[in-house]
This record gives C-alpha cells, sequence and structure tokens, in this order.
C-alpha cells in the first residue's frame, strides 16, 4: 500500500529557501523536484538531494533519474516580435516568475501570436508590433505582481505557509489564481488587503494560548 503522503500533489513552499520542493505521483513513479524564484541563483543539485533525504518517506526511495532544466524567468525585454518573427513561451522568456511555470504563459503567448498572425493576414493590422503590446499587456504585466507575489512569500515562508494554512479566503485565491480565474494582480491587492487583520489575528491566537 502506498503511503498516503505521495498519493497527492504536493507544493512544500520553504523547504528550498526562496522556492519550493514539489512531489507530482506518476503512474509507476514520482516526479519530484526542487525549485528557487530568487533571481540570479540557481537551484542546485544538492539542493534537490536534500529535500528528498529530509522528507521522511522519499529519503527511504531509489532515485533513477536526476535531471536539470534551466528556465528565464519573465520580463526580460519588452520587445517580443521582430519583423515576422514572434517569440512565444520559453523562447520570449515567458515563465510565470513565483511558481516557475512556463505551459500557461506558453499556450496563452502561442494563441496571441496566432490571433495577431491572423488579423495581420487578413489586413486588420499593419503590421505585427501589436504583438509585443499584447504580451506586455495580457502576460508580462501580471508577471510584474507575481515577482511581488513571490518575494513577499518567501521572505517568511514559515508565516506565509501557516498563514495560508489557517486561511479558507487565501487557500481559495490561490485556487482560483492557479485555475486561472484570478489574476496576479487581483490576488495580490486582495492579499495586501487582508494581511493586517490576519497579522492581528494571528498575533491574538498567539498571545490566547
Amino acid at each position: 500500500m502506498k503511503d498516503p503522503r505521495l498519493e497527492t500533489i504536493t507544493f512544500d513552499f520553504g523547504s528550498v529557501h526562496f522556492g519550493y520542493g514539489w512531489i507530482f505521483p506518476k503512474r509507476d513513479h514520482l516526479n519530484v523536484g526542487v525549485f528557487r524564484s530568487r533571481p540570479g541563483r540557481k537551484t542546485t543539485r544538492q539542493q534537490l538531494l536534500r529535500f528528498i533525504d529530509k522528507h521522511p518517506v522519499l529519503s527511504k526511495a531509489s532515485i533513477t533519474d536526476l535531471r536539470a532544466f534551466p528556465g528565464s524567468l519573465g520580463i526580460n525585454s519588452d520587445v517580443y516580435q521582430q519583423g515576422n518573427v514572434l517569440l512565444a513561451g520559453d523562447a520570449a522568456s515567458l515563465v510565470d516568475p513565483w511558481l516557475g511555470e512556463g505551459l500557461t504563459p506558453a499556450l496563452l503567448s502561442g494563441k496571441i501570436a496566432g490571433e495577431t498572425l491572423i488579423d495581420y493576414l487578413d489586413g486588420a493590422i499593419p503590421d505585427l508590433t501589436v504583438y509585443s503590446r499584447r504580451i506586455n499587456s495580457e502576460i508580462a504585466f501580471q508577471f510584474t505582481y507575481a515577482k511581488r507575489l513571490s518575494l513577499l512569500i518567501n521572505a517568511c515562508p514559515g508565516f506565509s505557509v501557516r498563514l495560508l494554512h489557517s486561511s479558507a479566503t487565501l487557500q481559495m485565491m490561490i485556487i482560483d489564481l492557479l485555475a486561472g480565474n484570478r489574476t496576479y494582480q487581483d490576488v495580490y491587492r486582495s492579499i495586501f488587503r487582508l494581511l493586517p487583520s490576519k497579522i492581528i489575528n494571528s498575533f491574538h491566537t498567539k498571545n490566547n494560548d
């Protein structure tokens, strides 16, 4: 019988400084990794092995394949088009600055690229520069708030995790964010509206214990 801790998707924030570790159950193995959102700092093999070694169940598992995938975290350019060439996904450094996730912005930028090309071929727009403007307004702009959220959460990961664990409202915000029903801007502003009362309540609870 499998250990229940390995049967669900796990995000372990704070297990890696300025990042998180993950466990994704597969059919016949576990996809385990670590990610750091701190600019200019690479995630190392030692950090992954340390995450595995400290886990109560993973420490007993065997490692069958070890790989590393570098990712360029969002907002490295204002221009994503040159002539008839459009950059999308990883090629445009469109990687979520908080979670390091690249599939969603890759699909979205691909959709924007297709729509831009159709408009250009139909004569609705004179050139493809609108592509860069749409990427900046629909993706890169949200990444600025993703970076701020990353700094906020990773500054005090222990407190952030406890706060998230105790607040159904915050949990729903993150779920809506991951489902694409809320933007980073929405979540960042909502957290700042809620944060003062949550901090005060946490201190009251602590003092009454």
